[in-house]
């Protein structure tokens, strides 16, 4: 059975603090404003340009989301902020950003790899419902939290880091209450 952790060397949650040490030299060549930068250029991205064709159920789920726009070529940024993303769609970005992580012919710095990752578990969590994970409760709070804190990373996927430890800590059900979104992602 395929485990959909990413295949890093930790195992508990401090472990995953040392790996993240986002405010300190982790052994990458980016500086914060590369990693913003890359980030940004990531979220713009079609996805198609990355996910390859879309199976068809996740294209009808954006169909239905989305009447609008036809089920296809929105960007990760579109989606992963979304207030409805289809649950099949937030797994196929989770399996690539895994598949990213670590793989230097993917082009995308780990972790960036990782936001994506953490940035697709969140996002089921408040926005679906759903969790897509077989990690702990313990280990989403810690990457929730760094991420959520990471200077970096987008105000609106902060926000929505922020959200999702809330809910885990059982301090807000706020997923689905739009007045706590960021404005410019309001329905």
């Amino acid at each position: 059975m395929e485990s959909d952790h990413i295949k890093l060397k930790w195992a508990l949650p401090e472990r995953l603090f040392e790996l993240m040490n986002l405010g300190a030299d982790a052994g990458y060549p980016w500086r914060d404003e590369e990693l913003a930068a890359i980030l940004q250029y990531q979220l713009n991205r079609a996805l198609e340009e990355d996910l390859g064709p879309l199976p068809e159920n996740a294209r009808e789920s954006m169909r239905q989301a989305e009447p609008g726009l036809g089920g296809g070529g929105q960007t990760f940024g579109f989606w992963l902020h979304h207030a409805h993303p289809p649950v099949e769609l937030l797994r196929s970005i989770k399996q690539f950003a895994k598949a990213s992580h670590g793989n230097p012919l993917s082009g995308l710095p780990p972790k960036v790899s990782l936001v994506l990752y953490y940035l697709s578990l969140a996002v089921a969590l408040v926005r679906c419902k759903t969790r897509i994970t077989s990690l702990s409760n313990e280990e989403l709070k810690v990457g929730f939290d760094q991420l959520a804190n990471a200077s970096w990373v987008d105000p609106a996927s902060r926000a929505i880091f922020e959200q999702a430890w809330l809910y885990l800590t059982g301090k807000g059900d706020i997923g689905q209450n739009p007045l706590l979104w960021p404005e410019s992602y309001r329905p």
